[in-house]
Formats: C-alpha cells, sequence, structure tokens
C-alpha cells in the first residue's frame, strides 16, 4: 500500500450495459497531533443508460495508521436517486469504543475489540497481512452498520495473473 495508489474499476452488467465507475484511492497526510496516516477514498458513481435513469454517487473515506495497522476514522456520504445516507465513524482504541453517526441522529457509542477495522480499511489492512498460509485463516473484526463482524479469510492459492498492465503475483483468498 503506498500513498499515490489509484484503482479504476467500471462497473457493469455481463459486460453489456455501463453502470458507472468506482475508484479507490490511497493518499497520504498528517494528523494534527502530527501522526502520519493514510486516507482510503473510495468513490463510486452511475453512468451511462443507468445513470440516466439512477444516479448513483457514493463517496467513502477511511483514516487509517499504517503504524498501528488501525481504522481511526470512516465516513461515508450515500446518494441513491433522491435518497441520502450519511454515516461517520470515529475509532478510540484507549476507551476501546467507537462513536457513531448517522445523519443528524444522536451519536451511538459501542465496545469494540482491539484489532477492528471499518469496512473500507479493511480491504486494505487484508493487503498489508504478510502472513497468508494455507494452514491457517487470517481473522479480523470489522465494524459496519452498528455491528462487529468477524471476518475469516483462507488462502487458497498463489498465482500469476497477466493482465493489459504485466504481471502480477497474486494470492488467491475466499471468506
Amino acid at each position: 500500500i503506498q500513498p499515490g495508489e489509484t484503482l479504476i474499476y467500471d462497473v457493469s452488467w455481463s459486460n453489456i450495459i455501463t453502470a458507472g465507475t468506482a475508484v479507490l484511492e490511497v493518499r497520504a497526510d498528517t494528523l494534527p497531533d502530527g501522526r502520519d496516516v493514510f486516507k482510503f477514498i473510495a468513490t463510486g458513481r452511475s453512468s451511462g443508460v443507468v445513470g440516466k435513469f439512477f444516479k448513483v454517487y457514493d463517496a467513502v473515506q477511511s483514516v487509517f495508521d499504517p503504524q498501528a495497522m488501525q481504522s481511526l476514522a470512516y465516513n461515508i456520504d450515500e446518494n441513491y436517486g433522491k435518497k441520502r445516507k450519511r454515516r461517520a465513524l470515529i475509532f478510540d482504541y484507549a476507551q476501546k469504543t467507537v462513536v457513531s453517526r448517522v445523519n443528524d441522529d444522536p451519536p451511538e457509542t459501542m465496545v469494540i475489540p482491539e484489532n477492528i477495522q471499518d469496512a473500507l480499511s479493511s480491504f486494505y489492512y487484508l493487503r498489508a497481512v504478510e502472513n497468508f498460509s494455507r494452514d491457517k485463516p487470517i481473522i479480523f473484526d470489522v465494524y459496519d452498520s452498528g455491528k462487529i463482524w468477524t471476518v475469516e479469510v483462507y488462502t487458497m492459492d498463489r498465482e500469476i495473473v497477466k493482465t493489459p498492465a504485466g504481471e502480477f503475483f497474486t494470492i488467491k483468498i475466499r471468506t
């Protein structure tokens, strides 16, 4: 994981109907306390025929401490047609809590385990893990939508994938 990384995906149904675009970015940032962090940013937007009938625009941001391998904050702004929903999470590892706010509702506080990620940081957290083994699953917790989910990732195989951008060493997993 390196700042400056950008992944762009075309979203379609059966490679026939263009539905939209999804973009994942990694940016470097510094918190007011001087701590260096990564900001993971994901955006999704409808386009083409789908965009004409049903406009979608989602923006997600996760603030991640790469030294501690912990999510610090998470914000999502979902826009589907005329519906809009905002969620914000602040993780406090000293207090072992997460404060969650949906739209303008009062904040809710929940006790969390030590090693927890948000929905977006979990993707990058898994990419940073180096102990992929067929013998033992990688297990971590994700906080999303007011619940804690335990994720178990099993290593299936390692393979080289050839793409127009080159050859990449990959790890095939299942959850």
